[in-house]
């Protein structure tokens, strides 16, 4: 199997469609049928997925750029920082189109003629809209794919971690801040911020591990961390560490 047959897209579709009953995706557990709407679901989505941003980037990491990189509405964070703030708290700003199969599947094969050697899902945060990714992914040909670069918050619950195992290339995981920054910083304080990203860390860090990319490829891993003004000692040296 390599990195581009994505397998079982059908059962992870059904499976998913039972978790948005009682919304179990991400770390939030917030319990919201996302078949019913978005109203109280934390990321204001219901099961759709709202594109605001699609461009051919050579601006990230050397080692998967050029990517066709795809910007989702949508977060399970409220960073104070965040530069994507109207779309984190409303999905749809900005004219954010739905992200559709026949959409994705002529953007990825133009992309792809262009130059793009992975595709990116960012956002926000591209796990708060699992479900439209893979029906999305599921119109993509064969022929057509790139390897599926995932750059997340890392607050992914264990049945999006099982249904992205196989499905993803390389993960870009950010660890932004301490617990107890993360409470101020985020609104992390219904939920155990570091132990839920190690979780997604010691995943994609056991999947390296046990099939190794060769050299030419990209890797399985790539962790961000943002150094912030007067959280070096409380943040970014126990991250470090």
């Amino acid at each position: 199997m390599t990195d581009l047959d994505w397998p079982n897209l059908g059962e992870h579709i059904e499976r998913l469609e039972v978790a948005y009953q009682h919304c179990l995706v991400c770390s939030r557990q917030c319990g919201t049928d996302r078949h019913q709407g978005a109203e109280s679901a934390y990321c204001g989505l219901d099961t759709r997925a709202f594109v605001y941003k699609a461009l051919l980037s050579k601006g990230e990491e050397a080692i998967i750029s050029p990517t066709f990189l795809v910007d989702l509405g949508g977060c399970s964070l409220r960073c104070l920082f965040c530069s994507e703030w109207p779309h984190v708290v409303d999905p749809r700003a900005g004219g954010a189109v739905s992200l559709e199969p026949a959409w994705l599947a002529a953007a990825v094969a133009r992309h792809k003629a262009a130059g793009a050697r992975s595709l990116s899902f960012v956002g926000g945060d591209p796990t708060v809209s699992l479900l439209a990714i893979v029906r999305a992914l599921s119109g993509v040909p064969l022929q057509d794919r790139l390897p599926l670069v995932w750059n997340c918050n890392g607050l992914a619950s264990e049945v999006a971690r099982d249904v992205l195992r196989p499905l993803v290339a390389c993960w870009i995981v950010d660890l932004k801040f301490s617990a107890n920054c993360g409470k101020r910083l985020a609104a992390t304080a219904q939920i155990d911020y570091v132990a839920e990203v190690e979780a997604t860390l010691d995943m994609a860090h056991a999947e390296a591990l046990d099939k190794p990319a060769p050299a030419s490829a990209m890797p399985r891993l790539i962790i961000r961390h943002l150094v912030m003004p007067e959280h070096l000692d409380c943040c970014t040296t126990p991250i470090i560490e």
